[in-house]
């Protein structure tokens, strides 16, 4: 995607562009469970940042990206410090038959999903990677706070595009230096739980369960807009 070529080339300038959100990362890789020797999928590794997390785990990791400057960045990454992870360049929109999987895992993926249809064929392409009994766990945004303004410590702030609200409206996500300035943005894009379960199941998954941060202390806006989604092939 051209957006996420905008955002490598600001990569540098961002690269605790995760720091802020290490809480919700903590509990992330404690929903993915014991991944010790487990085959994972990272669908939307970007920079390789959840790739490596998974790594650090003992999970055998393989991660895509539509960005071939993130693609670059997580080898880069990866040659510097060898964890034995394979990235590869693939959409989620269409990404065929990659291998077998215990564990599919995306980080903010989901709300880049233009339409339902492509939604439900980030699913179908989730699910036909996983084993039976598989299992997902993402991060995403959460479509109960959807947007979100500046707050210090944040790297991000959301805000409306469309109006009225609905199903694929579209977010546009601020990215925020070390210093808070808008460093630059993307477009995500909005869908109910309702929606998004129905997507699942369609594809296979059940079990649906979200997890969000209104109760964790201390908090802030990227956590406060963010949810994680745990579901299991049937």
């Amino acid at each position: 995607m051209e957006q996420f070529e905008r955002v490598a080339n600001h990569y540098s300038s961002m690269k605790n562009i995760n720091e802020p959100n290490r809480i919700l990362y903590v509990r992330w890789l404690k929903e993915c469970g014991k991944i010790k020797g487990k085959r994972a999928l990272d669908a939307g590794c970007g920079g390789g940042y959840s790739s490596r997390k998974l790594a650090e785990k003992g999970a055998i990791v393989s991660g895509f990206d539509s960005s071939r400057r993130m693609i670059k960045l997580a080898r880069e990454e990866e040659r510097k410090m060898p964890m034995g992870i394979r990235y590869f360049l693939a959409d989620a929109s269409r990404l065929g038959k990659v291998g077998s999987f215990d564990l599919v895992t995306a980080t903010f993926v989901i709300c880049h999903a233009v339409t339902e249809k492509k939604l439900r064929l980030f699913f179908r392409n989730f699910a036909k990677n996983l084993k039976s009994g598989g299992r997902l766990v993402a991060i995403d945004c959460n479509p109960e706070t959807p947007t979100t303004g500046y707050q210090k410590g944040s790297f991000i702030s959301r805000e409306w595009v469309d109006r009225p609200f609905g199903n694929c409206s579209r977010i546009r996500t601020f990215f925020h230096d070390a210093e808070g300035k808008r460093a630059c943005s993307v477009i995500n894009h909005y869908f109910s739980r309702k929606t998004t379960e129905s997507a699942l199941e369609d594809a296979g998954f059940s079990g649906i369960e979200w997890i969000d941060f209104s109760g964790v202390k201390p908090t802030n806006g990227d956590m406060a807009t963010a949810v994680i989604l745990k579901a299991r092939l049937e």
